[in-house]
């Protein structure tokens, strides 16, 4: 994920903006996390897991959202970590 967020602090974003990213990173990965051991799925690759928790709609459900505004933050981010996946791999 570091190259994500270096690539957020190149395109210019605030400070917050990008804190608010890291943010939404973290619960992103707590979910691939959740998903791994409760599937007992060791032998998939990290990169992988994390391509297959995010797409053009968003991010895996996250069980930490509260409200509908925290929802659509969480899942703009993902869908901009997808794009940027997506960018890297052409």
């Amino acid at each position: 994920m570091r190259p994500f967020i270096m690539d957020l602090i190149d395109q210019g974003l605030k400070k917050s903006t990008i804190r608010n990213h890291m943010g939404n990173l973290w619960l992103l990965g707590g979910e691939i996390i959740r998903s791994v051991s409760t599937y007992d799925d060791y032998k998939t690759p990290p990169e992988e897991a994390l391509r297959n928790g995010v797409d053009q709609d968003g991010g895996m459900d996250c069980r930490h959202l509260t409200s509908e505004a925290e929802e659509r933050s969480y899942h703009s981010t993902c869908r901009k970590l997808h794009r940027f996946l997506e960018s890297i791999e052409k």
